[in-house]
């Protein structure tokens, strides 16, 4: 059976609860990502409307490296002034200035929201490049944007526990609780958010449909239902096929892989030796992202000088 490993490995549930809680993250951003881009053109239209002298262009194409806001010109200055009144911790140290592209703030509302996210997103241009942790962030540090910051913490939070497992297995007891702010959120947006109560619905049945058993052709469902007391029927309500479990698992590891190689400052090495012994253990796995494997020896060979 061509799928016959990843049957193997939704046979573990706190691995199969892995997956689907990154799922939920792609279903959440989908469903939030009309509203933050419209407000994010909102918001960068008031700021324009606000003070017409940042509509000039910038000449000098200001960029950044690092925090030196004195390299920038008076125009892309003053923006950093407007950026930092509008953040929700307004300290310079707290923003991602690497993330912009500073001389096209004028112009771009998308580099204007760049300045609201986590640490490399200078390579997202568009919306539809950005991860759940980009809007999120954008949601909880840019203070135009309506929301109880609290709620969206904790949304972020259960993200970073997720996708800085070392296991990648999630028990029931934090499915629970993540399943819990998930809906926690939606429902504070819920009035700001037309599309959401189909993200809501899609959300509630991949916490209820038992991939495995659609891997293997079963309609059976997970004996546990995670207390919602909902009944799916998988082959009508959640296109759950071993094509798309399996796109998907590639997706959040090379998400997670990324981070790790990505964050050289807070490099977990060993937290990237388990996911490369992961990958390695599992054939189909270590052939998909045999190119990401070999960027991983100078990270072991590293770690072997500093043990």
């Amino acid at each position: 059976m061509a799928y016959q490993e990843l049957a193997n490995r939704l046979n573990n549930r706190g691995y199969k609860n892995w997956l689907k809680a990154g799922q939920c993250l792609r279903v959440l951003t989908d469903g939030i990502a009309p509203y933050v881009d419209r407000e994010i053109r909102s918001f960068h239209g008031d700021i324009l409307n606000q003070n017409t002298q940042l509509r000039r262009r910038c000449q000098r194409a200001c960029s950044l490296k690092g925090k030196q806001l004195s390299l920038l010109c008076p125009l892309c200055l003053e923006w950093s002034k407007v950026i930092l009144r509008h953040h929700r911790q307004p300290n310079v140290s707290t923003v991602n200035w690497d993330n912009c592209s500073p001389g096209r703030w004028s112009q771009d509302h998308w580099e204007l929201a760049k300045a609201y996210m986590p640490k490399g997103a200078n390579k997202k241009s568009a919306l539809q490049q950005c991860d759940a942790s980009a809007l999120l962030n954008l949601l909880n540090f840019c203070n135009w944007f309506s929301v109880d910051p609290q709620v969206v913490r904790e949304v972020i939070r259960c993200r970073n526990e997720l996708m800085h497992s070392s296991e990648m297995r999630m028990d029931d007891a934090w499915m629970v609780r993540y399943r819990g702010a998930l809906m926690q959120l939606l429902l504070h947006l819920d009035h700001q958010v037309v599309p959401l109560a189909k993200a809501k619905q899609q959300i509630e049945e991949i916490f209820t449909v038992d991939w495995s058993t659609c891997i293997t052709g079963s309609d059976q469902m997970d004996a546990a239902d995670y207390g919602n007391g909902l009944q799916v029927d998988s082959a009508s309500q959640w296109d759950t096929t071993a094509v798309s479990v399996s796109q998907l698992e590639a997706e959040l590891l090379g998400e997670r892989l990324r981070e790790l190689l990505q964050d050289t400052e807070t490099q977990d090495a060993e937290c990237l030796l388990r996911l490369r012994d992961f990958l390695q253990a599992n054939t189909d796995l270590g052939e998909r992202f045999s190119e990401e494997l070999q960027a991983i020896r100078p990270q072991e060979e590293a770690a072997a000088v500093l043990s």
